[in-house]
């Protein structure tokens, strides 16, 4: 048995899951170079001048941009798909997509991966590594960090594919200060992120700056809907221009800064070098501490010199030393054996494995379990902590009987249960109502307060609302039929989207029309005399809008 399951486990020749791109003859281009180095930028070029390709990018927010650059400025034609949203063109060649969404099955010209680096990932990493193995492109673009070539070269020659190189240098200077802030809010200026990890410090640290100092804040973290971190990018980009003479001056930000949003930062302040990564509290690597410093100074814009320093005198020569040293190149690229293959897996050991008295089958859980102990990897690729996720999801959903191929689906939604139990009960009541063939109405799994939050517990209540909704679009861009209230989910979206806005700092003026991404219809929403919100008219348009 044992050999058996290692056979049925065996990942050691990844890029012969892509047959398709196998028969190909690919160029790879790798772009490297530091942040602001104009990398992307070139690759984007060539994406835009051929007659069909795809960018894959890291984050939502960045398949938009790129979304937007492409019809408004080459122009061309352009899809955008994510997870939680889909706008098709039929007559497009190109797709902007996050790198999750990559489709293997269309041959195209050009493909551009950005954040290449990021195939290091635990988590996230696998998606890369597909791309890379799976894409059928006549050219890849890869942009990244130096320290993804070696790896890089290796697996283009593990698929007898041509490599060029492009290294590129950072447009504007960049420079760690000599002098701490000497751990006075005090010394904070116009134009400066601070940045700090955990959400109850980045707020913290807004409040004492804002009582410390003449200026407003704006934040940026990870739990904030992506509308809401850009929008207060926008602030503060904007700052001096905002009517009635109120500006924000400063940015307190969590490492989510570090890629995915346009920034005008004069100055970025370390308020500490270490966080808390999900499973411990450790000091951020080289890597790490480049990329968040490296948002500071851009160039065309105003703030093109840019400093790096910390709060504390004590984390001074860290950060120093993080700017001299020389970067160990990556190593490993993360694997995500293939969905079809999981199934396979798992079709072919339930009708052989031992079960306890009473079990009718052996669950997914156990079966991933058994998958991740007997797998085998080749030298330059690892395991990532998928399989761990996947797991999780399957043992919430274990008592709700369905398909495997929809049990899979379930469990690749893209959620992290670990960190309140509103969204693991949100998403069994999602999966169990998908079981009984019953339409899956968001009344039924998630309450919603148009009311401006006004504290800190509501704003996080705000915020989890935002992540169910989100589940939710997720979920029915791949069971459409089931889940029949994607419009209502897209204009809450809005909503909350808006009230969390108005707490961080948004003047709230009588009227704000809002879209929140290209797809979702024109709202026009009114705050009304009590805090809530009223959704006046609906409309279609074609154009992202903000303002009032």
């Amino acid at each position: 048995m044992a050999s058996e399951l290692r056979v049925l486990t065996d990942l050691r020749s990844p890029h012969l899951w892509y047959p398709l791109a196998r028969k190909m003859k690919r160029r790879w281009v790798l772009h490297i170079g530091p942040t602001n180095s104009g990398k992307t930028f070139e690759a984007l070029q060539r994406l835009a001048s051929v007659e069909s390709g795809r960018y894959c990018g890291p984050l939502r927010l960045l398949a938009w941009e790129v979304y937007d650059k492409l019809k408004t400025g080459a122009p061309v034609r352009c899809s955008l798909m994510t997870g939680q949203e889909k706008v098709f063109d039929p007559k497009a060649n190109h797709t902007s997509s996050t790198v999750e969404m990559a489709d293997l099955d269309k041959v195209i010209d050009v493909a551009v991966i950005d954040e290449v680096q990021m195939l290091e990932s635990n988590d996230r990493g696998w998606a890369w590594t597909r791309a890379l193995l799976g894409l059928p492109a006549a050219e890849i673009h890869l942009c990244g960090e130096p320290r993804a070539q070696e790896l890089i070269t290796k697996l283009c020659d593990l698929c007898e594919d041509e490599l060029e190189v492009k290294e590129y240098e950072r447009l504007s200077s960049l420079s760690v200060a000599n002098h701490s802030l000497e751990g006075s809010l005090r010394n904070i200026q116009r134009g400066d992120c601070i940045v700090a990890f955990g959400r109850s410090k980045i707020h913290q640290l807004k409040r004492d700056i804002e009582a410390k100092t003449p200026f407003r804040c704006c934040v940026v973290y990870g739990s904030l809907p992506p509308l809401t971190r850009q929008e207060q990018a926008k602030l503060f980009n904007e700052r001096g221009s905002f009517p009635n003479g109120q500006s924000f001056d400063v940015l307190v930000a969590s490492d989510a800064i570090g890629m995915g949003l346009n920034l005008e930062i004069s100055r970025v302040v370390f308020s500490s070098l270490r966080k808390f990564d999900g499973q411990e509290e450790r000091l951020l690597t080289a890597s790490e501490i480049r990329q968040i410093g490296g948002r500071a100074g851009r160039f065309g814009t105003n703030t093109v010199e840019g400093i790096v320093t910390s709060l504390h005198n004590k984390d001074l020569p860290l950060l120093k030393r993080s700017f001299k040293t020389e970067l160990p190149q990556i190593a490993k690229a993360c694997l995500r054996p293939e969905i079809v293959m999981l199934e396979d897996f798992v079709h072919s050991i339930r009708h052989v494995w031992p079960r306890e008295e009473g079990e009718d089958s052996l669950s997914l859980d156990t079966a991933l379990q058994l998958f991740k102990d007997f797998h085998q990897t080749e030298s330059s690729f690892f395991l990532g902590t998928t399989i761990d996720e996947l797991r999780d999801l399957a043992k919430t959903i274990e008592s709700v009987k369905m398909p495997l191929t929809d049990r899979f689906s379930f469990c690749l939604a893209p959620i992290d249960l670990s960190k309140e139990d509103r969204r693991r009960a949100a998403f069994y009541e999602m999966a169990r109502m998908y079981s009984e063939k019953r339409l899956v109405r968001i009344s039924q799994v998630a309450t919603f307060n148009n009311r401006i939050p006004d504290t800190m517990f509501k704003l996080r209540e705000a915020e989890e609302t935002h992540v169910i909704l989100e589940l939710y679009a997720w979920l029915a861009n791949r069971f459409e039929n089931a889940f029949c209230d994607l419009e209502i989910v897209k204009r809450q979206i809005a909503k909350n989207s808006i009230l969390i806005q108005v707490l961080l700092g948004l003047p709230p003026p009588p009227f704000l029309v809002f879209l929140p991404l290209l797809s979702f219809p024109l709202l026009v929403l009114r705050l009304v005399s009590d805090g809530g919100l009223s959704c006046c008219h609906l409309t279609s348009y074609s154009r992202r809008v903000s303002g009032g």
